[in-house]
């Protein structure tokens, strides 16, 4: 059995649009699909949601008051493993699953038994308002066995035993509470203990990005809060003073790197302005991350995720 864990807040449209893509998941006799929504903050609309799909799906809703996804994170972990299942699944409820996506998860358990967690493709389309200073970056395919950390809860699999008490007895970590970060921190603890994440290349999500996070601002402030996290998790990992040092390293490479792309990209845009726009864009990504690394180094971390955004 496979326990799909969703966290939500103040979404009901997106969390309809993701369930009834649940719906059309192509089945598969080697597993069976249960699903759990925790609904943080005070009830807003995703009950009557699920009970939209109590027909269609095996589902059951959770409400989860205190806020922060960290807090609904942990939660659906508890409800999983009460739930018996031997593996759960993780969809933020923004995506939009594929229909093959169980048959490609089902395929990796079997290719690779020895594998604790699998994670899949989460495919961002962009918005109509995206900022020609932020181009969406195509991340390079990798095939089904690679390796990699750098996953998200947005499309994940994990088997019991990485939250189980006779396991590695994994958690959220309530430092990420409300800025995000907190899944990339508990997949670079599990690369600490030596557990493999294997890619899934066919077990696919969509996200339709909101226009919302298209403009300058929205993707300026991601840039910043994410590399505030990945210092953070740095420090975390390797110590406060070894730390420390890396991510000083790394606030001054992202200035260096701002320097010369601008250099190169000033030039450059006279005879192209489609090439030269992209250089820029990544002086000024450059510069947003040295922000991010700074406060890191001094400030906590901050409240991105304190707000919701779409519907």
């Amino acid at each position: 059995m496979i326990c799909v864990v969703i966290c939500t807040r103040e979404r009901p449209q997106m969390l309809h649009r993701l369930l009834f893509s649940c719906t059309k998941i192509d089945p598969d006799q080697r597993s069976k699909l249960s699903f759990i929504v925790v609904e943080n903050g005070e009830a807003a609309g995703a009950l009557s949601v699920v009970n939209e799909f109590q027909t269609q799906l095996d589902i059951s809703y959770v409400n989860e008051k205190n806020l922060g996804i960290v807090n609904a994170r942990n939660t659906a972990v508890e409800h999983f493993l009460a739930s018996g299942a031997a593996w759960m699944a993780s969809f933020d409820d923004d995506e939009i699953v594929a229909p093959g996506w169980l048959t490609a998860m089902a395929n990796a358990i079997d290719s690779y038994p020895e594998c604790r967690v699998f994670a899949g493709p989460q495919i961002r389309i962009p918005p109509k308002t995206a900022s020609i200073w932020f181009p969406q970056k195509v991340p390079k395919p990798m095939d089904t066995g690679t390796k990699n950390w750098n996953a998200s809860t947005a499309n994940v699999l994990f088997q019991r035993s990485v939250f189980a008490k006779d396991g590695l007895q994994m958690r959220f970590d309530p430092g990420f509470n409300f800025s995000g970060g907190e899944d990339t921190q508990l997949f670079y603890r599990l690369k600490g203990l030596g557990v493999d994440i294997l890619w899934v290349s066919d077990a696919k999500c969509t996200e339709p990005t909101i226009d919302a996070r298209g403009t300058f601002r929205a993707k300026s402030d991601r840039i910043v809060i994410k590399a505030q996290n990945w210092g953070d998790i740095v420090r975390q990992r390797r110590g406060r003073t070894v730390g420390g040092l890396l991510v000083v390293w790394y606030l001054l490479a992202s200035v260096l790197n701002v320097f010369s792309f601008t250099i190169i990209g000033i030039p450059v845009l006279i005879f192209s302005e489609t090439k030269g726009i992209y250089v820029l864009s990544r002086a000024l990504e450059n510069a947003f991350q040295a922000i991010g690394y700074f406060k890191s180094l001094f400030l906590k971390s901050g409240e991105y995720y304190a707000q919701t955004d779409g519907n």
